[in-house]
């Protein structure tokens, strides 16, 4: 063996190892993705969770999840995570000389780690600056793509990535393959349907009170409350004094996993309270068929249930059906917003009546209006006393407490 052919063996053991690294760190952030993703599952279950990372109120991943920056275009960042180190992941092993064009593909590497480097400068700089919560499992994501940048500048040291000869139709050759591998994760998870809006993130204040934060949008919003089915295009739902010193405000859907939580936790804040909170209940379901808000679907049978809830109002029975909707959401059919009206006590007749009376819908699309205006971005959303409430969901009692002591 010559010295020359040492060398090249030498230089490519050296590469695989380099390859070998840079799969260990892609694979590293794609198990550490699919965790922030569970955890945003649990987060839409529940409201809150009992996460490691929460270990106070600035370093909260439940705060980060539950803030109107949480998601991108619908979508939670724990999903474009796992997009985005599967495709990152594909154009290493592709890289390889035994498996595909390598200039091509450590072409494509190279676009994903300035791309995953940039997303983290952003969204690091989103979570210290204007979210004010620190996610442990989001500066984990963070420290794995600047591993990668670390490893990308090894390899143009070493000379494994080189620009020489670069053209763009390499390098859309080499993503090209990891491009379909991204968006089929995108368009697998859009078919099972997530809870939230794509609208324009709200900016958040911190407002200090004694050892916990509270964070709450610095505006007051004028929120109408119509007081009988008189009243505009009908009655908005709520219980409690109308001269209560506390009003909640909640727009949700029946069919949303995460307002079932919270709707909960609403119940028990409001009987720890009596007689000083009021719980006002506003429709904005996720469903094309009633908001125009939705360009493809996500809970079918929303608008349903919403118009049956307010069909139950109509005789007194709304709260009753709210509970019996969330209770049995999970055994959520096609028919089941006409059989839990029967099971409350409402007749054939007045299911009938209320099935042609367009009026039940048009106030929910003024609910789903109104909302929209308010830059609503997903469900549950909590105003108290017209302050959008975007702290964690177990700080909301407190503040609760705070409004009501004043």
């Amino acid at each position: 063996m010559d010295a020359q052919e040492s060398i090249s063996q030498e230089q490519s053991r050296a590469s695989s190892g380099w390859h070998l690294g840079a799969i260990i760190l892609a694979i590293a952030g794609l198990l550490v993705s699919l965790y922030s993703l569970y955890h945003h599952r649990l987060i839409l279950a529940s409201g809150k969770t009992d996460a490691f990372c929460n270990i106070n109120a600035v370093i909260n991943c439940d705060a980060v999840e539950l803030s109107a920056y949480s998601r991108f275009l619908t979508l939670p960042w724990g999903l474009w995570g796992v997009a985005y180190f599967i495709a990152l992941s594909s154009v290493v092993v592709f890289s390889s000389r035994r498996l595909g064009n390598r200039q091509e593909h450590l072409l494509a590497y190279s676009f994903w780690v300035i791309a995953g480097l940039i997303a983290s400068l952003i969204l690091a700089f989103v979570s210290f600056k204007l979210i004010g919560a620190i996610c442990l499992v989001c500066l984990s994501i963070y420290a794995i793509n600047v591993g990668q940048g670390l490893f990308f500048w090894y390899g143009l040291r070493k000379k494994y990535i080189s620009f020489s000869g670069f053209n763009f139709k390499s390098l859309y050759a080499g993503l090209l393959t990891s491009l379909l591998g991204f968006a089929a994760v995108l368009i697998i998870y859009n078919i099972v349907g997530e809870q939230a809006l794509p609208k324009k993130p709200l900016k958040v204040e911190a407002t200090d009170r004694g050892s916990q934060t509270i964070r709450t949008a610095p505006e007051i919003q004028n929120i109408p409350v119509a007081l009988s089915q008189y009243s505009g295009l009908g009655e908005d739902y709520r219980k409690g004094p109308e001269e209560a010193k506390v009003s909640i405000i909640i727009f949700s859907d029946f069919q949303c996993p995460g307002c079932k939580g919270v709707s909960d936790f609403l119940e028990e804040v409001f009987q720890s309270f009596p007689g000083q909170v009021r719980l006002i209940y506003r429709n904005f379901p996720l469903d094309q068929a009633c908001n125009p808000m939705l360009h493809h679907r996500m809970h079918t049978f929303a608008c349903s249930l919403a118009a049956m809830a307010r069909c139950a109002g109509r005789y007194g029975k709304f709260w009753p059906y709210h509970d019996i909707a969330f209770a049995k959401q999970e055994e959520l059919k096609e028919q089941s917003p006409k059989l839990w009206a029967k099971e409350i006590g409402l007749s054939t007749e007045q299911i009938r009546a209320c099935e042609s009376d367009k009026s039940l819908g048009d106030k929910i699309k003024d609910d789903i209006e109104l909302g929209t205006k308010l830059g609503i971005d997903g469900t549950p959303t909590v105003y108290l006393n017209g302050r959008r409430f975007v702290a964690p969901w177990p700080e909301l009692k407190d503040e609760v407490k705070r409004l009501v002591d004043q």
